[in-house]
Formats: C-alpha cells, sequence, structure tokens
C-alpha cells in the first residue's frame, strides 16, 4: 500500500485480521499494530519526508506462541538495529518509538537490498 497517512487505517486493520486468523490474541495483535504504525509514520515522517505513492510491504507469520513481522519500504537506508537510543528528555515531544519497538521485540534484524529496507522483529507471547 502507498505510505499515505489514510491508509494507515486499512493496514491496521488487514493485520488485526490476519493476526487474529493465526490465533494471536487481542492483546498482542495491538502489540504487532504499534509496532506497525510506528514504522509506517517513520516511513512517511523521516524516511520519505512525507506522504507518497511508493509502497510499504507488511507481512506476519504467526501461531499462538509468537510473531515475526516483515516491514519493507523504499525510503533512504535506516536501520533501527544500529541508531541511537534516545535518553529520556521531559522537553522532548516524541522520538521514542525506536526505544519502543525495541523493547517490544526479542529479536530485530535488517538488511537493505534492492533498493528496499528490509525490516523483520520477531515478537513472543
Amino acid at each position: 500500500m502507498p505510505a499515505r497517512y489514510a491508509d494507515l487505517t486499512g493496514l491496521l486493520a488487514a493485520l488485526a485480521d490476519h493476526a487474529a486468523g493465526a490465533g494471536v490474541d487481542a492483546l498482542h495483535i495491538h502489540r504487532l499494530q504499534l509496532a506497525v504504525e510506528e514504522l509506517f509514520t517513520n516511513t512517511i515522517q523521516h524516511g520519505l519526508g512525507g506522504e507518497s505513492a511508493l509502497p510499504v510491504i507488511v507481512g506476519l507469520s504467526a501461531d499462538g506462541r509468537g510473531a515475526t513481522l516483515c516491514y519493507r519500504d523504499l525510503a533512504p537506508p535506516f536501520d533501527l538495529t544500529v541508531a541511537a537510543a534516545l535518553a529520556h528528555d521531559h522537553d522532548r515531544i516524541g522520538g521514542f518509538g525506536l526505544n519502543v519497538l525495541r523493547s517490544m521485540a526479542t529479536a530485530i534484524r535488517y538488511r537493505y537490498c534492492d533498493g528496499a529496507n528490509h525490516t523483520e522483529l520477531d515478537f513472543e507471547f
């Protein structure tokens, strides 16, 4: 789907349906949705510098014990596994999304190939 905010709701609904069909409970579906929302908004805001017709592709393999979320975008290379974590700052609004992703996922893998960022996050339930 295109990297547009208006498409995020549909993406999150499709993710929830797929995860529920794989036996993932509501609490963990919300965790997966939070991860996708963070990745998707970062792609638009920071990677692409605004909304774009460029595609974002999300895949999920899940069962009742865990899931692997696959996220691909065509923004410039960005490896969240090596990006610096932000320290807490009461005066700054935002900027903690990568910290949230790192705290929720049990493993994160990244590669850049064929002009795309490929990020995989593992979750245990």
